[in-house]
């Protein structure tokens, strides 16, 4: 039985952190001590957040002294359990320094990782050195946690020695306290499909782009998110008239605007094991238009929760089908899905059993 549990995240983007602090809220109110180590400097807000913390430098601690002083305070804690909440480098070297004392879990995100529009030679170097290591903690911890029925298919594909201690968490949506707070560039009362999340290769802006570009384009597209356009996105970008481009860090309370005044959240991946913007959608009743792939279309009842789109025509359909209704079956449908589907509270309940019986 699980009643005093380290939470532990060295990912300083905030999706992860405030996943971290939901598991937290949760099991606190079901009694179990929690204590927490995030990174410093994050803008997660902890206020209410009813347990330690202990704020960590993620970037430092890839040398061995770091690691062992954070290991030396984790295993002084005397939980009965350590759960790694994401796989970043950090977490790998800390699980490995701490299992022989320590139960051990670690979450994984995605199995695979995704072409990206960052490259560098140091950046590569970097990042085989942290596949090492995480595929060694992999090995000695005691249960591997994945978010989506996706991702878990996927991880016992590519290491089905570990199938026995690998389990499932559905992704819930973990939304900030903050308060919504309307971005400057969107105008008051305007009705707006949405792409929300980091702008990077495999999200398929450019199909995005092409989708919209060929619709009738009654209401604006919002592309919200920090990164880099590839040449082909920032042309196609120009030859509209209706896209708003927030190509920027987009603030908690930005984020908590956007997504419940949005007439659809469109998912156009490349590739995707999962999405935290899909379950946060469904929790404020809003329909989605997503990729034809297993990652996303787990979650999506085709014209009752949103739109699986197998190709560009289908999602300039969907794009204008959603444009010109009220959608409110649709909005009921997704309420309906995220209540019995994708519980925080129930499947992290269920999760902790496991936890506890060791399995």
């Amino acid at each position: 039985m699980i009643r005093k549990i380290v939470l532990f995240t060295a990912n300083k983007s905030s999706g992860i952190e405030q996943m971290t602090e939901e598991i937290a809220e949760i099991l606190n109110k079901d009694g179990i001590e929690c204590v927490c180590f995030f990174p410093e400097g994050t803008d997660v807000s902890r206020k209410e957040l009813n347990c330690r913390y202990y704020s960590i430098s993620p970037y430092e601690c890839v040398f061995s002294r770091n690691v062992t002083e954070v290991a030396d305070k984790i295993v002084k804690e005397k939980s009965d359990a350590v759960w790694f909440t994401d796989t970043p480098l950090m977490s790998s070297l800390v699980l490995r320094k701490i299992y022989k004392k320590c139960k051990t879990i670690i979450t994984i995100h995605d199995p695979k990782s995704h072409p990206s529009n960052k490259s560098s030679i140091l950046l590569s170097l970097y990042n085989k050195y942290a596949e090492l290591n995480k595929k060694k903690a992999y090995n000695v911890a005691q249960n591997i946690v994945l978010m989506s029925a996706e991702s878990l298919s996927q991880y016992k594909t590519m290491f089905p020695q570990y199938c026995d201690k690998s389990v499932l968490l559905p992704l819930g949506a973990h939304i900030p306290k903050d308060d919504p707070q309307k971005p400057v560039e969107i105008q008051d009362g305007q009705d707006f499909h949405l792409f929300f999340g980091v702008i990077d290769k495999y999200k398929g802006i450019e199909n995005l782009l092409d989708s919209y570009n060929n619709s009738q384009q009654r209401i604006p597209l919002v592309i919200a998110g920090k990164g880099k356009f590839t040449d082909k996105e920032k042309e196609k970008i120009g030859k509209s008239t209706n896209v708003i481009i927030l190509n920027r860090y987009i603030t908690n309370g930005e984020m908590k605007w956007l997504i419940p005044h949005a007439k659809s959240i469109v998912l156009p991946y490349i590739e995707a094991s999962q999405s935290g913007v899909l379950p946060i959608a469904y929790s404020y009743g809003v329909p989605v238009i997503v990729s034809d792939l297993p990652g996303l279309t787990q979650y999506v009842e085709n014209e009752k929760t949103g739109f699986v789109c197998k190709n560009i025509k289908e999602m300039t359909d969907a794009l204008n089908i959603l444009s010109s209704n009220d959608n409110y079956d649709l909005r009921e449908n997704t309420l309906h899905y995220y209540k019995t589907q994708l519980d925080w509270k129930q499947n992290l309940r269920k999760l902790l059993l496991i936890f506890g019986e060791g399995k």
